[in-house]
């Protein structure tokens, strides 16, 4: 519309530009599909009481609710945990190890041939628990079985929670390798005490920000179609009875029914929009 047309619109008195602008929309609407209002009513376990329903285009069959619902619950109780482990934790303990140590009365008070025996198994007891792995109590809902267990930005791969240190697990090799030593029984008792504490500190954690993007990449990954409806595929013949499947495709018809509507709305109002700026 050129300027001249435009300017020769807006001389026109208001009741002729208002009807020019209602007659164009009745115009432009002509040009967009009709009859995709949904107009069927519908409930599981009754007939359809409409004539046979074939599809009038191709469409996607979504999954049943429950189906999809029971797909992603399966998921999730496959999925491993992820855990990282600090090799830094077993440096820090060492010196914490010797600090400790060298604040004992009792230590002071032993000889050298004993202190360097109860160096030398203290330092082997931390590095077998810690090379191993602690494992932190992860306060899950369930006790994993199986995690994944990550090294920096390197994924170790999988590890049976067997093959780690519980803390009950490292008390009990504790014990064992103390009292199974040569050192005597009040040294062994004061040692106890001390490696006790140092074994509170896991090194293997619980990284709960990388499990919740696995999961949440695990649960996108689940298509929420089942298949596709062809078109002139019959959806439901007159008097049958609509099951389960045939709702389901129904919905998933009466869905992509909705889509279209709202794709032409949309392309209807951008089509106006464009026609009212030329008229400004």
């Amino acid at each position: 519309m050129n300027r001249s047309t435009t300017s020769s619109l807006f001389s026109l008195p208001i009741i002729p530009r208002v009807g020019i602008l209602v007659g164009s929309l009745v115009f432009i609407s002509l040009f967009f599909p009709s009859g995709l209002q949904f107009d069927y009513s519908y409930s599981l376990g009754n007939k359809w009481l409409y004539d046979d329903l074939k599809a009038p285009f191709s469409f996607p069959l979504l999954k049943m609710d429950q189906d999809l619902e029971k797909e992603k619950k399966e998921v999730l109780a496959d999925l491993t945990p992820y855990f990282r482990i600090d090799s830094a934790v077993l440096k820090t303990q060492i010196l914490r190890l010797e600090e400790q140590l060298n604040a004992q009365t009792w230590f002071s008070s032993i000889s050298e041939e004993e202190k360097d025996q109860v160096l030398a198994l203290s330092k082997d007891i931390l590095n077998v628990v810690y090379q191993k792995g602690l494992i932190e109590d992860t306060g899950l809902e369930a006790d994993p079985q199986t995690i994944e267990l990550m090294n920096g930005p390197m994924d170790i791969g999988q590890r049976s929670v067997d093959e780690l240190y519980t803390s009950k697990r490292a008390l009990q090799y504790l014990i064992d390798q103390i009292y199974d030593s040569s050192l005597n029984s009040d040294i062994s008792a004061d040692l106890l005490r001390v490696l006790e504490d140092l074994l509170r500190l896991p090194n293997v954690f619980f990284d709960e920000t990388l499990t919740e993007q696995m999961k949440n990449r695990a649960l996108t990954a689940i298509s929420p179609y089942l298949g596709k409806i062809d078109e002139g595929q019959v959806i439901v013949r007159r008097g049958q009875i609509i099951d389960k499947m045939i709702f389901n495709t129904l919905n998933s018809y009466k869905l992509k029914y909705s889509e279209q509507i709202n794709q032409n709305k949309n392309g209807l109002l951008i089509y106006l929009g464009y026609f009212l700026l030329t008229l400004s």
